[in-house]
């Protein structure tokens, strides 16, 4: 019989007597009463099946190698297997975990680049944590539990921490539906994503204002503009915009998701051209004539380009206090803002996603609405909601509050209007 002794500080070993009759103890450290039964019960197989004589059965072979060589040394020095490079015992294992997931990846090739980056983030944390050749079918339930609880011992963020085993599980469902292995280790585990209410800012008038005329380019003017008053996700929407979607006369512009596209009918959707748009896009436009089929120029659709970074430091520029998540804040922003006078079916279907998710993830509670329900708002603190077409210049009320009538953006816009040369044709 074998039996644990935990020290004054807190460190375990396993006691037990070897087939010769000597007391012999195994080392776990500090780890939990669980995880020490565990391997003491597998201790006690080992000694059992020497004493008698017998070969490890299936279960223990498996476990022996799926055991890290640290914790596997301490078993060769307390005389219960022998090293490694003897093949003793060998059982049949399967793929290890680094062949699997490599074999499981390079299979999916209907994947965007940005999964598959994330599957390699997955396999590296994996691999780090069991071992590139540890057997796919060594990896047991209470082994996954200890790969979450790790990753919170390494302070990664719980919605951070559930995108990589959400991806685990799926690379383990996949190896279950392939009959690599009879059951997924991750199986139970909570992998939806969250919501983070305290990232939310909301990015009003006067800010945006800043932000605006510290762009150092009208490519950048358009950028922020499309992210804050058209809300389109920023880079996949934004690199993806056309010349061509854009329909000034009819104040629409046709938006390619790459996000939504494997969703029925979720490939395009159309937004209005805003006036801040219309304003934005017209001084892009007449900057750059020649600029080739997308708004935004090669240059910054490159594979290496970083939008985040430099935005940073347009927002350093401006003086205005840096936000969270910066461009998801600005289509978060430009929803709520158009929830006060559209409906939501409507408001959803310009900016592409569901009302639950709306609701979830995008819907602010300013600090207006508070003033505006208590009747102690003394003065409009954000940009009025516009619908885009012709209202730019058609009434007073509905100006645009960044270009005001009489500013060259205002007249860029005008132009649009009365150069119809200048009008890009309009395509799906």
């Amino acid at each position: 019989m074998a039996s644990i002794s935990t020290d004054s500080e807190g460190l375990r070993r396993i006691l037990f007597v070897s087939g010769e009759g000597k007391r012999k103890a195994i080392r776990l450290g500090r780890v939990s009463m669980k995880l020490a039964e565990s391997f003491l019960t597998r201790v006690e197989s080992m000694a059992s099946a020497l004493m008698l004589r017998q070969p490890f059965d299936r279960d223990l072979s498996l476990w022996l190698a799926g055991l890290a060589d640290k914790q596997f040394e301490k078993l060769v020095k307390a005389g219960l297997v022998q090293p490694r490079n003897q093949k003793t015992n060998a059982v049949p294992v399967g793929p290890t975990l680094g062949e699997f997931i490599d074999q499981y990846t390079a299979g999916r090739k209907d994947v965007k680049p940005g999964t598959q980056t994330n599957y390699r983030i997955c396999r590296q944390k994996l691999v780090a944590f069991f071992g590139e050749s540890r057997p796919l079918s060594a990896i047991t339930a209470l082994d996954a539990d200890r790969f979450r609880s790790g990753c919170k011992g390494d302070k990664l963020s719980e919605n951070y921490t559930r995108t990589l085993v959400k991806n685990a599980k799926l690379i383990f469902g996949a190896a279950v539906k392939g009959k690599v292995i009879s059951e997924n280790p991750f199986a139970g585990h909570k992998t939806t994503v969250y919501s983070r209410p305290e990232r939310m800012e909301f990015i009003d008038l006067e800010s945006s204002r800043k932000v605006l005329a510290a762009c150092p380019s009208a490519e950048w003017k358009a950028i922020f503009s499309l992210c804050r008053f058209g809300g389109l996700r920023c880079p996949s929407e934004v690199l993806a915009l056309r010349w061509d979607s854009i329909d000034w006369d009819r104040g629409r512009v046709l938006i390619r998701s790459p996000k939504t596209e494997h969703h029925e009918g979720g490939e395009y959707r159309t937004i209005p051209l805003f006036p801040e748009l219309r304003d934005a896009l017209s001084e892009l436009d007449l900057a750059t004539p020649d600029g080739g089929d997308f708004v935004i120029r090669p240059k910054a659709r490159g594979a290496h380009s970083n939008l985040r970074t430099t935005f940073a430091k347009i927002i350093a520029k401006a003086g205005v206090k840096p936000w969270g998540k910066p461009f998801q804040n600005l289509r978060s922003s430009r929803e709520t803002e158009l929830m006060q006078s559209h409906p939501i079916h409507v408001v959803t279907a310009w900016l592409g996603n569901t009302p639950k998710v709306a609701l979830e993830s995008y819907l602010q509670v300013r600090d207006s609405d508070f003033d505006l329900a208590a009747g102690t708002q003394k003065t409009a603190q954000h940009a009025p909601v516009t619908t885009g077409g012709d209202s730019l210049i058609a009434s007073p009320e509905m100006k645009n509050p960044l270009f005001p009538v009489g500013t060259q953006g205002a007249a860029n816009a005008r132009d649009q209007f009365s150069c119809p040369e200048r009008i890009r044709t309009f395509t799906k």
